[in-house]
C-alpha cells in the first residue's frame, strides 16, 4: 500500500545541504566520511546531576568526546545527543532515550569500520557509567555517507530557485561546536533580521519559571544542560580507562 505524499507549506525553509539531490548540489571532492550511530535505550542514560526535584531526569544532553579518548579508539572528535520523549523524540510515557553519536573518518573501508566500532564503544562505556542503572541497547541503526566538505564555500553565495528556501550546511566537526553556534545565528538573523538570538519569548519564559519554580540560578537550564554534559564526558572517558 503506497503511503500518500504530505505537503507542509510554509514561507520559509531550511533545508540541509545533505538531504538535497546530488544533481542539484554544486560538484564538491571529498574522501571524508561521516559515520553515524542511532540507539534506542531502554532507560535515562544520565541520571540527574543538578536538582533533585526533577522525576524522572528529562534527557537534553550534548556531549563531545574529544579524539583519542581513553580505549574508545577515536581519531576524530565525536559528537553525541541524547533526548527523550521531552522533547518528542522517543515515544512518550516511556523511559527509553534516543541516543544519536556522530564522527568523522577519512573515507576508507577499514578506517569506517574503526569509527563504527569507536561508536559501539562509546555506547557500551556512557552505559556502564550508569552503575547499578539497568539501562540496555534495545536497537541501533548505523550508517554512514559522503562528506560535504568544502561545499559550504560554493554554497554560500549560491542563490535558492525558491523563494524562502535556506541552505544549512554542516561544516567539519570540532571540540568546540562554535561554528555550528555561528552558523545557526547566520541563518536565523537572515530568516528573522530584527529578532533577537536565542531570546525566550515571555510565553517561553513563564513556562521557564513555572517549572523551575522561579528559583534563579540555581535553576538555570542552561547551566544544568552544560554541567550534565561535562559530567558525561567524564564518565564516558573514566569508563574507557577502566
Amino acid at each position: 500500500k503506497s503511503i500518500p505524499e504530505k505537503i507542509v507549506r510554509a514561507k520559509r525553509a531550511i533545508v540541509s545541504s545533505e538531504s538535497l539531490a546530488l544533481d542539484a548540489m554544486p560538484k564538491f571532492a571529498s574522501s571524508q566520511r561521516i559515520v553515524r550511530r542511532v540507539s534506542i535505550l531502554s532507560d535515562k542514560l544520565i541520571v540527574n546531576s543538578g536538582d533533585g526535584n526533577a522525576n524522572p531526569p528529562e534527557q537534553r544532553h550534548i556531549v563531545v568526546i574529544p579524539p583519542n579518548t581513553g580505549k574508545i579508539g577515536n581519531e576524530c572528535v565525536i559528537h553525541g545527543i541524547a533526548l527523550d520523549e521531552s522533547v518528542s523524540i522517543a515515544p512518550r510515557n516511556t523511559t527509553c532515550t534516543v541516543l544519536h553519536l556522530t564522527t568523522t573518518c577519512n573515507g576508507s573501508k577499514d578506517e569506517e569500520i574503526k569509527c563504527h566500532a569507536a561508536l559501539e564503544k562509546v555506547v557500551k562505556s556512557l552505559i556502564d557509567a550508569q552503575g547499578e542503572e539497568e539501562v540496555q541497547e534495545m536497537h541501533h541503526c548505523s550508517f554512514s555517507f559522503a562528506s560535504h566538505k568544502g561545499l559550504s564555500g560554493q554554497m554560500k553565495k549560491q542563490e535558492s530557485a525558491l523563494n524562502g528556501l535556506t541552505y544549512c550546511h554542516k561544516g567539519a566537526q570540532s571540540i568546540t561546536l562554535e561554528a555550528a553556534f555561528h552558523k545557526a545565528n547566520e541563518i536565523f538573523l537572515d530568516v528573522c533580521p530584527n529578532a533577537d538570538f536565542l531570546a525566550l519569548s515571555k510565553e517561553m519564559d513563564e513556562i521557564v519559571r513555572e517549572r523551575t519554580g522561579d528559583r534563579g540560578e540555581e535553576s538555570d537550564d542552561e547551566q544544568m544542560v552544560l554541567e550534565s554534559a561535562m559530567d558525561l564526558i567524564d564518565a564516558s572517558a573514566n569508563a574507557a580507562n577502566n
